[in-house]
């Protein structure tokens, strides 16, 4: 599977490098996935793994309501441009190209503020 991040650990790392090294994973994985569809390079694998990614990484994080709205965007915005097909008209639209690199942007943002879910072991 294209895409997916096995990040490696050190050994006697703490937990709090620990989560900066998934931050920084999920950081770079989000960033291949937004320039592959932007590519146009297997966009609808791309966008499942980008959901799930997404969805994966909510479930490890102390809950953010800035960083729901910031994924949700990003989904939303990657699944214009994937239902779109602007190969194949004369123009395309910049707006959701616009649409998707902000997402990508805000969620970026967002990333640093990570605090890891208690009951989560990373």
């Amino acid at each position: 599977m294209t895409g997916i991040v096995q990040p490696s650990f050190p050994e006697k790392a703490t937990t709090e490098q620990t989560f900066e090294l998934i931050k920084e994973d999920t950081t770079q994985f989000i960033e291949r996935t937004v320039a592959r569809i932007a590519r146009g390079d297997s966009v609808e694998a791309g966008l499942r793994e980008l959901e799930a990614f997404l969805l994966h990484m909510m479930a490890c994080v102390k809950r953010d309501p800035g960083l729901e709205v910031a994924a949700y965007d990003l989904y939303n915005a990657a699944a214009v441009i994937v239902a779109s097909s602007p190969i194949s008209t004369a123009v395309v639209d910049a707006r959701p190209w616009r649409l998707l690199m902000d997402a990508a942007r805000r969620i970026r943002a967002r990333l640093n503020a990570l605090v890891p879910r208690q009951d989560v072991e990373t």
